[in-house]
């Protein structure tokens, strides 16, 4: 069998697939952002929910976006290099280097707070900046010195940023996180104390061995747990209640999109329309030319 026949079928039919599934999955997420209303976060059902509000930083704790140095809630970077060879007819960008945030950040819609958990998210920002350099990594994306530009290692930086006030949607699992309860905060600490006091074998002895056999026997032992118990109750009444928490994160839904965007969902949709038509007509457009090509060139 001469498998060079096979090649140009496979790569028509190849492409046509690519095109017709990229345009499956984009209007898959445009239909769920359509057919998901938006609640608030003060009565959201637990589970598959859109969401939007202002983005915050837990706690105060702002990010430095790795390549502008910029203040941020969430980052996507990459760094790529201009790569040219003398034995080649052409050059091109390739990615030496990129990376996302995974740190929690806040939504706030008036009416609660909810934690956003961005990994593995498909994020869409409307904020987004590119520009060139002689470095590696960019100093507080500073612009490159005009003889590093003519002479040196040419690089182009890409990030994307969410920055804190910015208005964003998020579209993905809900669900309230409670503290444990008093009882299960009083179990923890008690073994807590008993492992501690395990390790310093001599105070343990000092304390409950009652008849003084230099070992703890199972009443002894008792003993020890309870006033370990004892203990736990009056720690864990002195700390503070901690409120419920909300969170939207990765969906376990196989068929539902996880979506944070710094753009209105209506607009978003409409986006992954528009990209759903491109993939479909992107695919069909490279299958007839590569039909063309291989059988009426």
């Amino acid at each position: 069998m001469n498998f060079s026949l096979l090649w140009p079928p496979l790569i028509i039919a190849g492409a046509g697939i690519a095109g017709i599934a990229s345009m499956a999955i984009n209007l898959r997420k445009a239909r769920t952002i359509e057919d998901t209303p938006l609640a608030k976060i003060r009565s959201a059902a637990q589970g598959y929910v859109g969401i939007s509000g202002f983005a915050r930083a837990l706690d105060s704790d702002l990010l430095k976006a790795p390549l502008s140095g910029k203040n941020c809630v969430w980052y996507r970077y990459t760094i790529e290099r201009y790569e040219s060879s003398n034995r080649r007819a052409s050059s091109d960008w390739s990615t030496v280097e990129s990376g996302s945030s995974e740190q929690l950040f806040a939504l706030d819609d008036n009416t609660g707070v909810c934690h956003i958990d961005p990994r593995r998210a498909d994020v869409t920002t409307d904020i987004k900046q590119r520009w060139e350099g002689d470095q590696r990594h960019p100093v507080n994306g500073a612009a490159p010195s005009l003889l590093g530009g003519l002479f040196g290692q040419k690089y182009r930086y890409t990030e994307f940023r969410i920055h804190p006030d910015e208005w964003v949607y998020a579209l993905g699992w809900y669900e309230t996180l409670h503290a444990p309860s008093w009882m299960e905060r009083t179990a923890a600490q008690t073994k807590l104390l008993l492992n501690q006091w395990k390790q310093n074998r001599d105070t343990l002895l000092a304390q409950f061995d009652r008849n003084g056999d230099g070992a703890i026997d199972m009443q002894e032992w008792e003993q020890a747990r309870q006033a370990a118990q004892r203990i736990a109750q009056q720690q864990v009444q002195q700390q503070p209640e901690q409120p419920p928490i909300n969170v939207i994160s990765e969906t376990p839904l196989r068929d539902k999109p996880f979506l944070i965007a710094s753009t209105d969902p209506r607009e978003l949709a409409s986006r992954y329309r528009r990209n759903a038509v491109i993939a479909l007509l992107a695919g069909l457009g490279f299958s007839a030319f590569a039909l063309w090509n291989f059988y009426y060139r």
